[in-house]
């Protein structure tokens, strides 16, 4: 599959029970309903400009017979990003990048000038 996400933005969000405005009133026009949950934003936007995002997905439909490849790969690429964050919200994004991108890419190493200067 290809994605090519265009105009995307980042928000803060908070996951809530199947149908929240049962009890409180009705829901946000902002909400985002699934069967099971919903998402409410809890603030602004985080870019100031939107971005782009192009996604390669390819997954192994041989995945039963033989792991010769992994069952899902995901390549993708991101525009430059604007954003501003508070510390809450910066830790949460690193958090996510340093331990759920599998593996280190060489674009995104920091500078030799930026290291320790032990390290090489």
């Amino acid at each position: 599959m290809a994605l090519d996400l265009q105009e995307m933005d980042i928000f803060a969000a908070e996951r809530l029970p199947c149908r929240p405005w049962d009890s409180a009133g009705k829901p946000e026009p902002s909400d985002l309903i699934f069967p099971s949950y919903s998402v409410r934003r809890t603030g602004d936007n985080l870019l100031k400009d939107c971005c782009r995002l192009t996604l390669k997905v390819e997954r192994n439909l041989d995945g039963e017979l033989s792991h010769a490849v992994p069952d899902t790969t995901i390549h993708g690429s991101l525009s430059s990003v604007h954003c501003s964050l508070d510390k809450k919200h910066y830790q949460l994004i690193r958090g996510i990048l340093e331990n759920n991108l599998g593996e280190p890419v060489e674009e995104f190493l920091r500078p030799y000038n930026l290291q320790d200067p032990s390290s090489y």
